[in-house]
């Protein structure tokens, strides 16, 4: 028991400390999916949560995709 708290603990710091290192300097790149990992391993909920979520990033990504990049209404401008 004390180690899971000091698990989920430890791994919540991570991510924490990564999103930090995304205005500061530090590898927030490598930390944040790290904590992420630590905290899906320790609950089931929590890697629930982490699947719909890398989900919905891959629908994201998948759709922007599809768009061009190069036409005028991608930069906000009336096309």
């Amino acid at each position: 028991m004390v180690f899971r708290v000091l698990w989920i603990v430890g791994a919540a710091l991570l991510v924490l400390a990564g999103l930090a290192m995304t205005v500061l300097p530090g590898p927030a790149i490598v930390v944040i999916p790290t904590g992420l990992v630590m905290l899906g391993a320790a609950s089931k909920t929590i890697r629930a949560w982490l699947r719909r979520g890398a989900r919905r990033l891959r629908t994201t990504v998948s759709a922007s995709r599809g768009r061009k990049s190069d036409s005028p209404g991608s930069a906000g401008l009336p096309g």
